[in-house]
This record gives C-alpha cells, structure tokens and sequence, in this order.
C-alpha cells in the first residue's frame, strides 16, 4: 500500500484495527464508531484519548502488534 500512494501518488483506504500499525502508516485517520464517522484528522492528531473515543473504550494490547 505505501508503495502504491507514495510512488504512484494513488489515494489508498486501509481498514487497520492495529493502532501502532496505524500510527506507522497513515497520514490520516477517519475513525468510524457505530457507523459514525468520530474523529477525522492527521496521524499526529490522534493521542490515545482520540483513539479510546473512537473504540469507546480504553486501549488494551489487543488493538497493538506490538510493531514500533
């Protein structure tokens, strides 16, 4: 995917549920709870509150793969 926006400057959407993968790769985060849209903002935007609002619920290590 990063080759493709990157390179080819072609808009990519991903469905990440990981958070550091997210943090990772995106430049950009539409957080999406009950089919509402809940945040929509850039990477460094998105602290762990914003990320505990759009699950509804604090963040465990089960939305983490622990990749840094």
């Amino acid at each position: 995917m990063k080759r493709i926006n990157q390179e080819l400057g072609i808009t990519t959407i991903v469905n990440l549920r990981h958070i550091d993968l997210t943090r990772q790769y995106a430049k950009r985060i539409l957080g999406f709870r009950a089919g509402k849209l809940v945040f929509d903002g850039s990477i460094e935007k998105a602290t762990d509150e914003v990320f505990a609002d759009i699950y509804g619920r604090s963040i465990g290590k089960d939305k983490m793969l622990g990749v840094e």
